[in-house]
């Protein structure tokens, strides 16, 4: 019996041993297997089915165009979302300065015109708005399909806003397509699809050619897998593709109006082609200029129609003006920018300022003074009431009369007959108020009358004053003893605002004694008041004792004294001094 059960005991153990074998065995051969984890069940893929594809026109924007966060026209470069404020300033022969400065700007940003050196931040680049207001009536506008391996599957053309009449697209559901359409913006014109190699027409291929260079081309790419719905809309925001250009001329700091239409001409590149599946402008390179033309004149401020800019390869252009004429200026053929740089899908101003700062009104030594072509004159004449308006004539603005080389009147500016203190003698020495040279005057403290600060001008400066205004006449000319009224007003060529008066007081004038018992010359009464001006200069040589500047209602004159008119210097005329 015991050894009966002890046998049982080994069998029953072999055949737990086998059962464990076994199993680890069969666990072996499992470790492999995917788990249910592993692989889920297959979703069931709907079947493609024919649908039909509406294109809806949404807008059109300015903005920088990137691929893949990359500067889609200049690759080298790297991309940024505020292109950089170009600025310039040019000298137009010394009279005015020209300020430019080109200006990327926002759909929704006002177009600004006025002075931009203050406002320089509110030229920052935003986001641009999708707007149709740049697109025009019922332009045409071609759409291109490729496949998901960017095989070309077919092409629509469109008329705008009359998308639903033309139809949709043909396509499958639940698969992808890339979508691009292209428009040059006209009614009339659209770029025909090509191909690099025409035994391949793909995506990679697609190129449009011979694209006019001031065309406004409009750009739209998107991929995207299409619903299961039968009938789909494509929203369409478009993009231009080239830089636009307005520019803005403004004088208002001058005074003065454009008196006609400004010529401006921008360099630009005559073709371009476009790598479809990009957008990428090649630019060709044969270059023409592009008339810039505005609205109106006789205006401080002219805008011109926008232009569309296609630069060089390297994304650059010159801009040049013409012709323009300001006030009484006119110049030509001034190049205000040479290699500007344009961002391709950008929106610009040029703001062009034109000013002086020179040419000003001002107080100078607590005198009431002008400032004209860099000289600073009195805007009285010596003697007269300084805190009277010279604007407004009338006996207080009139002057007191010098005779030449003297520090001290003889007769105010009401005098009629005054001979107290008028002098018979002539013989002054030549630098009575002058004791440099006519290049370098220097006031002669002894003799020069002006105040501290100025002195009697020279001809050469009188000549120089007369050069850079226009001239022109207020009040009645007329020869009477109290004719107050009368002046000839200069004003600056540079700045409108800026005016020097000269009332018409006449001279006191001396007559020949007739006798050899002096005095030979005697005083005489104030004549040719209301009727001319006389300016006395510090200028006087030995041929050339004495010059003084004349005004009359439709003349302006030097007159210059000479050996046989050597008593010229006992008149009494009027002194406006300027600035040491």
């Amino acid at each position: 019996m015991k050894i009966l059960f002890s046998a049982q005991c080994i069998i029953l153990g072999l055949l737990i041993f086998a059962y464990g074998c076994k199993k680890n065995a069969a666990l072996q051969l499992n470790e492999n297997l995917p788990t249910e984890e592993e692989n889920p069940p297959e979703k069931e893929v709907p079947a493609a089915h024919p649908i039909r594809v509406f294109m809806h026109v949404g807008g059109v924007s300015f903005e920088e165009d990137k691929v893949n966060n990359e500067d889609v026209f200049f690759p080298t470069r790297q991309a940024h979302n505020k292109p950089d404020i170009q600025n310039e300033a040019v000298n137009l022969d010394g009279i005015f300065t020209l300020h430019t400065q080109l200006n990327p700007v926002a759909n929704n940003f006002p177009v600004r015109n006025a002075s931009f050196a203050a406002h320089a931040e509110e030229s920052a680049f935003t986001k641009a708005v999708v707007n149709t207001g740049d697109l025009h009536k019922k332009i045409k506008y071609k759409v291109v399909v490729f496949d998901a391996f960017g095989k070309f599957v077919t092409q629509k053309d469109y008329v705008y806003a009359t998308e639903n009449k033309g139809g949709g697209i043909g396509l499958k559901s639940a698969t992808k397509y890339t979508f691009i359409a292209f428009s040059v913006n006209s009614p009339d014109e659209l770029p025909s699809l090509d191909f690099s190699d025409r035994t391949m027409e793909t995506l990679e291929n697609a190129q449009l050619n011979n694209l006019t260079g001031t065309a406004d081309f409009l750009y739209f790419k998107k991929e995207i897998i299409l619903s299961k719905d039968s009938i789909q809309k494509l929203k369409i925001n478009f993009k231009h593709k080239f830089s636009q250009l307005t520019f803005i001329i403004n004088t208002a700091r001058t005074g003065y109006m454009i008196k006609d239409v400004p010529s401006m001409v921008a360099s630009n590149c005559n073709v371009a082609s476009v790598q479809l599946a990009t957008g990428k402008l090649v630019a060709g390179s044969a270059q023409a200029g592009i008339d810039v033309k505005f609205n109106g004149s006789q205006a401080s401020t002219l805008t011109s129609l926008p232009i569309f800019i296609n630069p060089d390869k390297e994304g650059k252009s010159n801009l040049n003006i013409t012709r323009i004429s300001i006030g009484p200026y006119s110049f030509r053929n001034i190049s205000i920018f040479k290699n500007l740089t344009f961002k391709p899908g950008t929106k610009y101003t040029l703001q062009v300022n034109i000013d002086n700062p020179d040419d000003v009104i001002l107080k100078y030594k607590n005198y009431p003074a002008v400032q004209i072509n860099g000289k600073i004159w009195m805007q009285h004449n010596l003697g007269a009431d300084y805190n009277a308006d010279p604007e407004i004539q009338r006996l207080a603005v009139h002057g007191d009369y010098y005779q030449w080389g003297r520090n001290v009147p003889f007769c105010n500016g009401g005098s009629i007959v005054d001979d107290s203190k008028w002098l018979i003698s002539y013989n002054r020495q030549p630098n009575c108020w002058n004791i440099g040279t006519e290049e370098r005057p220097e006031k002669s403290a002894k003799h020069d009358p002006c105040p501290a600060g100025y002195r009697v001008p020279t001809e050469t400066e009188v000549k120089h004053l007369v050069e850079n205004t226009v001239i022109s006449n207020i009040g009645k000319f007329e020869d009477k003893i109290k004719n107050y009224s009368a002046a000839k007003v200069l004003t600056s060529k540079r700045n409108s605002k800026v005016k020097i008066y000269f009332p018409v007081q006449g001279n006191f004038s001396y007559y020949a004694a007739n006798t050899n018992i002096e005095p030979l010359y005697r005083a005489d009464g104030v004549t040719k008041r209301g009727e001319m001006t006389f300016l006395w200069t510090s200028t006087s040589t030995k041929e050339r004792p004495v010059s003084d500047f004349e005004f009359e209602e439709n003349n302006a004159y030097w007159s210059s004294d000479n050996t046989s008119r050597a008593p010229f210097k006992c008149m009494g005329f009027n002194i406006r001094c300027i600035a040491e």
